[in-house]
């Protein structure tokens, strides 16, 4: 999951004894805390009128200029966003071509703080804005910035609602309290820093480690094959790099084949991530911003939600569970492909330690989390590179194709993993696709805030504990960010996106993504050409931006 998100956090030097000291001290003798600067405050609610609208990280993004708290040229700007929607845009054609910088000191104007503070009805929250504050806090002092935290739509929760009783009573008079929202809390990523977490990281890292994942090139290999052949039918074909993805993640994680993008397995896997990440964005849902809201009744105008939650939560049950129960009907047969599912249902060295029930839903959990996680990602970076380097710079592909045929030679085949390190031009090609276009938007990042353990210093302002933290995307890194140029990486200084993560909550599935960009993009360059269609004029399209 890629994007240059640069993130919300919280820090600076010295040990963390020393912090907390200070922190202590502050509040015993009334210390005032110096936050970082913050957009205008209203009595009693703070600044939950200042959350921005719509996309979160461009929202941040434009309050953290107003704010002077980014770093870099006044007209930078972010990098544009594809205006096109889907996985093929109306200004592009393709057809079959075979069977087989960093800115300079000078221009960095603006350097002034990193860090947005935000009070969220009493509870305090913090923004970071570069890559570098991210480093400093996610790399540099894990131990304290691990956690996480979702929004409310998105956990589990048991209530009792004004008189009336959201529970039932077993025969053994136990109260059962029903869940009122989304009730996701096993979603891997939105775990909190626990034994849970740490078994579950465990298990992927198992499967999804440098060496680990060779074993899965095959795998990526037929996805590929079948993305190819797809192509050739994309009017009747309306998502080939979502079921290209999908197919490679389904027989990874349950060794179950796809039949089509019509898979009741697929279709169900897609909308539980839809609503998900729905219910994860901060300001969709009222809830998210006022609690108080969970105790309302539910025929009271404005709690609409509740009916949502329930719609959705019954449909994510059913996507989580139905493969689930097809790979261990499998598995008791006998009659099985090998997965990473089938594996753990055979020896799960991680839930020693844990009752059979749980288990069971943590590895229903992850069967889910390889699909959602594999699936988005790479079908969103292979929608960016078809507009990117194919289409608006046509350029780009003529240089990539050139350098994948002089690998290939006259052999009638496919690019392998073992191509990839002479084709460095292809391999900056991916690294600016990442960058250009993060393949997770960060306002999808931000859905799942960082939770501040104690109390810390960054840059001279307080930190508490308790703090939450979203992310941004640092838009002064590199020179010109708008413009697509894979040559930007020719020079050693010029860092790569840091779109899998920091820390330890970086993306175990890192090598696995990497992988499958290149066998997808590379593949596609030796046997596809793209280029722009023509309007009726016989003028081409070319596909729009819009900078936000």
């Amino acid at each position: 999951m890629r994007s240059q998100s640069i993130s919300v956090c919280i820090c600076n030097s010295g040990c963390v004894q020393r912090r907390s000291c200070a922190a202590l001290l502050a509040r015993v003798f009334g210390r005032k805390l110096r936050h970082p600067p913050a957009p205008r405050s209203l009595p009693f609610i703070g600044n939950i009128f200042s959350v921005p609208p719509g996309l979160d990280y461009l929202g941040y993004f434009e309050l953290g200029k107003r704010l002077g708290t980014l770093r870099g040229p006044e007209n930078l700007g972010s990098a544009p966003r594809l205006a096109i929607v889907g996985e093929h845009s109306g200004a592009s054609t393709m057809t079959l071509r075979s069977a087989r910088g960093v800115l300079s000191s000078a221009r960095r104007a603006i350097r002034i703080r990193d860090i947005i503070y935000m009070d969220m009805m009493g509870k305090p929250a913090i923004v970071l804005n570069t890559a570098q504050a991210a480093s400093d806090l996610l790399e540099k002092r894990s131990a304290i910035y691990s956690d996480r935290r979702s929004a409310l739509m998105a956990k589990s929760a048991s209530l009792c609602v004004q008189g009336h009783l959201a529970l039932s009573i077993t025969t053994n008079d136990r109260l059962i309290l029903l869940p009122v929202r989304l009730d996701w809390s096993g979603f891997i990523p939105s775990l909190s820093y626990s034994d849970q977490w740490r078994r579950q990281r465990r298990r992927m890292n198992n499967w999804l480690n440098m060496r680990a994942v060779r074993q899965f090139d095959g795998i990526q290999q037929e996805a590929v094959q079948r993305l190819l052949g797809r192509l050739l039918e994309i009017p009747e074909s309306q998502a080939p790099f979502n079921l290209r993805n999908g197919y490679a993640m389904f027989k990874l994680a349950y060794g179950y084949r796809l039949k089509s993008d019509q898979d009741p397995f697929f279709l169900d896997a897609i909308k539980a991530t839809d609503n998900l990440f729905r219910a994860m964005m901060r300001n969709n849902f009222f809830v998210n911003a006022f609690p108080i809201l969970e105790y309302v009744p539910d025929w009271l105008p404005g709690a609409g939600w509740k009916k949502t939650a329930r719609k959705w939560r019954e449909q994510k049950n059913h996507a989580v569970t139905a493969p689930y129960e097809w790979t261990k009907h499998q598995v008791a047969s006998g009659d099985f492909e090998p997965s990473v599912l089938s594996a753990l249902l055979h020896d799960d060295p991680a839930a020693f330690d844990i009752s059979m029930e749980e288990r069971e839903e943590e590895l229903k959990e992850l069967g889910y989390v390889l699909f959602a996680g594999g699936t988005d990602t790479s079908a969103t970076a292979l929608v960016n590179f078809v507009a990117a380097a194919m289409v608006i710079k046509p350029e780009v592909q003529a240089k990539a194709q050139a350098e994948v045929d002089s690998v290939l030679g006259s052999a009638v085949r496919l690019p392998t993993i073992a191509d990839q390190s002479q084709m460095p031009y292809v391999r900056n090609l991916i690294q600016e696709v990442m960058r250009w276009q993060p393949v997770t938007p960060t306002g999808a990042i931000l859905r799942s805030f960082t939770y501040i353990d104690m109390d810390d210093v960054y840059q001279g302002y307080d930190i508490q504990k308790g703090t939450i933290m979203g992310m941004t995307r640092d838009e002064s890194v590199y020179e010109d960010p708008g413009d697509f140029n894979p040559d930007r990486f020719l020079d050693p200084n010029v860092p790569v996106a840091p779109g899998f993560g920091w820390g330890r909550r970086i993306c175990p599935g890192s090598h696995f993504a990497e992988a499958s960009l290149f066998l997808s993009i590379s593949s596609l360059l030796a046997t596809y050409n793209f280029s722009r269609k023509k309007d009726k004029n016989g003028k081409e399209i070319i596909p729009t931006v819009e900078v936000p």
